[in-house]
């Protein structure tokens, strides 16, 4: 715990499974590597928005001149199967001990297995499942720093078969509003709906009203709006 540091690192990842390994990319001049070299261990902490002038700080400032922690206003906590701290303010902190060192040239690579994986309860839903997109991640690409976007897709999702109807209109509708045949698909293995983007620039309380008329019509070819009922682009 005295002779621990912080060292930002945007060289990492997953490299197994079973057993569960990482890794870490450092650049042998750098003052963690010789602190690292000597414990064999050392504890990955993701950063997200709050953190990102943390994160630069401590990438460009060495540890021989300043305490991070200090600095930084950083808690010290501590881990369950190493020595050196985690950082409590980070929403997520993965204890690894190292197993392999690779010389690599203007890196070396630590390999290690993890031990422990500690998350804060807030980042866990109702039932229990981690929640990553509680954590506001950030990631580090071509010299900036960014925030991680919204979801669009899950694995597996590209191929997953899926039961799609076309949806037909009443006749009363097609004269005086758009055609849905042309783009309109439901997806009835998750329930959910795939609008043109003009319609998701529609008026909310459109697409919500059509998305309650299509859950009690789903049994139905053909669709009987009720009145009124009327299109925001008439």
């Amino acid at each position: 715990m005295k002779k621990s540091n912080i060292i930002t690192v945007a060289w990492t990842g997953i490299i197994n499974t079973k057993p569960a390994m990482v890794y870490i990319s450092v650049k042998p001049e750098r003052y963690s590597n010789k602190i690292i070299k000597e414990t064999r261990e050392f504890v990955i902490n993701l950063t997200n928005d709050e953190l990102a002038y943390a994160t630069d700080w401590c990438g460009v400032k060495s540890g021989k001149d300043v305490d991070k922690f200090k600095e930084m206003k950083l808690t010290k906590e501590k881990a369950n199967f190493v020595n050196c701290p985690m950082i409590k303010e980070s929403p997520v902190s993965i204890e690894c001990k190292v197993k392999e060192i690779k010389k690599l040239g203007s890196h070396d690579m630590f390999i290690a297995d993890v031990l422990a994986i500690n998350a804060d309860e807030k980042y866990f839903d109702s039932k229990g499942a981690f929640d990553i997109s509680k954590c506001n991640l950030i990631a580090y690409a071509n010299g900036g720093y960014y925030k991680l976007g919204k979801k669009i897709g899950k694995f597996g999702y590209s191929v997953q078969k899926k039961k799609r109807w076309i949806i037909l209109i009443h006749r009363f509708y097609e004269t005086n509003y758009f055609n849905p045949t042309d783009f309109l698909n439901i997806n009835l293995a998750s329930s959910e709906l795939i609008f043109p983007s003009e319609l998701i620039s529609a008026e909310g309380t459109f697409v919500s009203k059509f998305t309650a008329i299509l859950n009690t019509n789903l049994a139905s070819s053909e669709f009987t709006f009720p009145s009124p009922f009327t299109s925001p682009f008439s």
